[in-house]
């Protein structure tokens, strides 16, 4: 038995044998270590690529929202000076169909509102949370509205002219309850830019949003009117519970909302304040041209003070973060 394994044991032993073995374990150890190299290279590669296409989009539709965002600017000047030149009564203008031209224009105005803060909160609150949102302000703000044209209730007697197009069942042009969406978005992020209490979110939201149609109504019920009155109100022929209207709407469209979704992500504060201030700065600046400036000088005040809080909250560095409201 000794004479066969001592062979085996010389075999194993041998420096040969030995040299063989380092070089396959080497070997394989190598070969292993660019095997896990490649796939750890490949898959950050993936990652790499999903968040640089998702970092593409993203921008490309940031620039498309800043992009619209500039031409309403842009729309908004056009309206207004051309609307001082007009009603001013400037002599040598070009003949055009103004009526038909203000059609468009405002219509133009109202779309190139909607479209930035539809695209701006699915980017920043999700498409689910955007379509929440634009579903109660079709719906509920819709509602009212055709309740109100209907039976005067909760805003007071009026009624639509055909200046915002096709109207649903012949009371309510299908751009107004979107027009909704377009300022409660606005108005819902600044009340969470304020730092205000949880509880106080729905009520401020209402304000911001009530305050647009304090420059709005003056300035879309004269010239060429988007609606009319069938009362004589005491602010420019403005019923008062048309703002108690409003701001019931809001405060119930914002309450609803936060309690489907009690989660706003945090994101910066530039395209919905620039909706809010373009949106209101065109109809103060109508206001002012129908020599109705009173509304101009109450929506001008609230602005700046929007600005001064929102600047003092920067200033004194309270972090901006993402809330859950309960």
């Amino acid at each position: 038995m000794v004479g066969v394994w001592l062979p085996l044991l010389y075999i194993i032993r041998s420096p040969l044998l030995n040299y063989v073995l380092h070089l396959s374990l080497i070997c394989s150890l190598s070969c292993l270590s660019i095997v896990l190299k490649v796939d750890r290279n490949s898959t950050r590669t993936q990652i790499e690529v999903a968040l640089e296409e998702r970092y593409n989009s993203s921008l490309l539709m940031y620039r498309w929202i800043v992009g619209m965002l500039v031409l309403n600017t842009l729309l908004i000047l056009a309206t207004i000076v051309g609307s001082f030149l007009l009603f001013r009564g400037y002599p040598n203008l070009p003949r055009l169909d103004y009526l038909a031209l203000s059609y468009w224009m405002g219509i133009g105005t109202v779309v190139l509102g909607i479209v930035p803060a539809f695209l701006h909160m699915g980017m920043t609150q999700g498409w689910r949370a955007t379509l929440i949102l634009m579903l109660l302000c079709i719906g509920i703000a819709g509602g009212v509205e055709l309740l109100g044209t209907t039976t005067g209730f909760p805003f007071g007697p009026y009624t639509y002219t055909d200046r915002l197009g096709p109207k649903f069942l012949g009371h309510v042009p299908y751009l107004i309850p979107p027009s909704w969406f377009m300022m409660l978005y606005p108005a819902l992020h600044l009340s969470l830019a304020l730092s205000v209490p949880r509880w106080a979110i729905p009520f401020v939201s209402a304000l911001l949003l009530t305050w647009w149609d304090v420059a709005m109504d003056p300035a879309v019920t004269a010239g060429f009117p988007y609606w009319v009155w069938h009362v004589q109100g005491d602010f420019y022929g403005m019923p008062l519970i048309n703002w108690v209207g409003w701001y019931a709407t809001g405060l119930v469209l914002s309450a609803l909302y936060l309690r489907l979704v009690p989660e706003w992500r945090t994101a910066p504060i530039g395209v919905p304040l620039a909706i809010w201030l373009t949106q209101g700065a065109l109809m103060a600046g109508l206001a002012w041209v129908f020599h109705r400036e009173l509304a101009t000088w109450i929506w001008t005040g609230g602005a700046f003070l929007l600005l001064v809080l929102l600047w003092s909250r920067q200033r004194m560095g309270v972090p901006q973060e993402g809330v859950e409201i309960r």
